[in-house]
């Protein structure tokens, strides 16, 4: 009788092993997939921020000419029309 619990306890410990080792891939499958979504997410923002700040510097100038240029315009009509 004892021979047969040790035999019994033994394939039960097996086929724990067996669950944990497939649980064990399933939660480095899982882990794998979160990293890639936190590198897909990383360069999705990136991919919205980057032009964002590229076209601020770049226009900046651009848009402070036209600002600049229209205020002339108006202070030059708001000179030539009569008060």
């Amino acid at each position: 009788m004892r021979v047969d619990q040790i035999s019994e306890t033994e394939d039960a410990l097996a086929k724990l092993e067996q669950k944990i080792d497939a649980m064990a891939s399933d939660v480095a499958a899982i882990r794998r997939q979160l990293l890639w979504q936190k590198v897909w997410g990383f360069i999705k923002v990136l991919i919205i921020v980057v032009p964002l700040v590229w076209a601020t510097i770049t226009l900046y100038p651009v848009v402070k000419g036209m600002y600049d240029q229209t205020q002339s315009i108006i202070n030059k009509t708001n000179s030539l029309l009569p008060k």
